[in-house]
C-alpha cells in the first residue's frame, strides 16, 4: 500500500516537479529547484550534480534514454523541517532495446523557502529512512538555533545598539554587494569600521526586521526595513532591504547586507 501524506504543500510541489519531470516537462519540473541545488546519487554508482542546469542535463538524459518511462511513489512523506522522504519506483523500456528495466530508489529531498536544495539518492531504503529522519531531527536543531541567533542581533539593532560582537566569527566576510557603497570587509574590526562609516551618513538611523527565513542548516536571511535622514542630502530614506547570514557552529560567519531586497531574492532565486 503507498504510504503518501495529503496534507504537505511540500509533497504536493516535489509530486509536481517529478511528474512534470517523467512526462519531458522539464521547464516546470525544474522551476521547484534553487539555482544551487545539489543531486546527489553518489550512493548508487551515477555521481552527485551541482546546480539546477547540471541537474537538468543529467535528468534529460535519464528520461531520454527510455523509449517508455514511468514512475510511482509508493512511499512519500513530509518528514519536517522541510525534509521530504520517497521511495520511487521506476519501470520503462530503453531505447533501442525490447527489455524493460524496473528499479526501486529512496529520495531525500531538502528543502528551502519552498525551493528544492538537495536530493539525495539511495539503494538501501531502510538506511535511507533512518538516514532522512535523522537529518531532519538535526535541521529542526540548527534551524531553531540559528533563527534564535538572529533574531538577537536584531533585537540589539532595533535599539540602536551595534556594539556587540560576539555573534561574530573572528573572521567574519562582511559584503555589501550594492547600494551606496559597495565592498567586502573582513574580520570582526574590519566589520565594525565598516558599520561605523555607513552610521556617520545618517542621522536618526533606524533598523527593524520585518520577517525572517530560515533557508537551510546554515543559511538565515532578514528581511529589512531602514529609515533615516541624509546628514548631508537631508533625503529621508525608506528602504527595504535584506541580509543573509551565514552561521555555522553558532557564530556568524558572513553576512551580505544588501540595499536591494529584490537583488537578494533575486540572487538567491527566491520569492518574497
Amino acid at each position: 500500500m503507498s504510504q503518501e501524506s495529503t496534507t504537505s504543500d511540500l509533497i504536493e510541489r516535489w509530486r509536481e516537479s517529478a511528474d512534470a519531470l517523467m512526462r519531458g516537462n522539464f521547464d516546470v519540473g525544474m522551476s521547484f529547484y534553487a539555482p544551487g541545488a545539489a543531486w546527489d546519487a553518489s550512493d548508487t554508482g551515477i555521481g552527485t550534480f551541482e546546480g539546477a542546469a547540471t541537474i537538468r542535463s543529467f535528468l534529460e538524459d535519464w528520461v531520454g534514454a527510455f523509449e517508455e518511462y514511468e514512475h510511482r511513489h509508493e512511499v512519500l512523506e513530509d518528514l519536517g523541517n522541510e525534509v521530504v522522504f520517497a521511495v520511487l519506483c521506476m519501470e520503462g523500456s530503453l531505447a533501442g532495446s525490447s527489455g524493460r528495466m524496473q528499479d526501486r530508489y529512496a529520495l531525500t529531498v531538502v528543502w528551502a523557502a519552498e525551493l528544492i536544495m538537495r536530493v539525495i539518492v539511495r539503494k538501501e531504503i531502510e538506511e535511507a529512512r533512518a538516514a532522512a529522519e535523522q537529518l531532519a531531527e538535526e535541521r529542526g536543531l540548527a534551524l531553531s538555533a540559528n533563527l534564535d541567533l538572529v533574531r538577537s542581533i536584531y533585537a540589539d539593532w532595533e535599539r540602536g545598539d551595534f556594539s556587540r560582537a560576539e555573534w561574530a566569527h573572528p573572521q567574519i566576510e562582511y559584503v555589501v554587494p550594492d547600494g551606496p557603497e559597495p565592498g567586502t570587509w573582513t574580520g570582526i574590526p574590519e566589520m565594525a569600521k565598516a558599520f561605523r562609516d555607513q552610521l556617520r551618513a545618517w542621522e536618526d538611523f533606524r533598523v527593524e526586521g520585518t520577517g525572517f527565513r530560515e533557508l537551510d542548516d546554515e543559511h538565515v536571511l532578514a528581511l529589512v526595513r531602514f529609515r533615516a535622514s541624509g546628514k548631508t542630502s537631508g533625503v529621508e530614506a525608506d528602504q527595504e532591504s535584506a541580509e543573509l547570514f551565514h552561521v555555522r557552529d553558532g557564530s556568524v560567519t558572513r553576512l551580505v547586507a544588501y540595499w536591494d531586497r529584490e537583488r537578494a531574492l533575486a540572487d538567491l532565486g527566491l520569492k518574497e
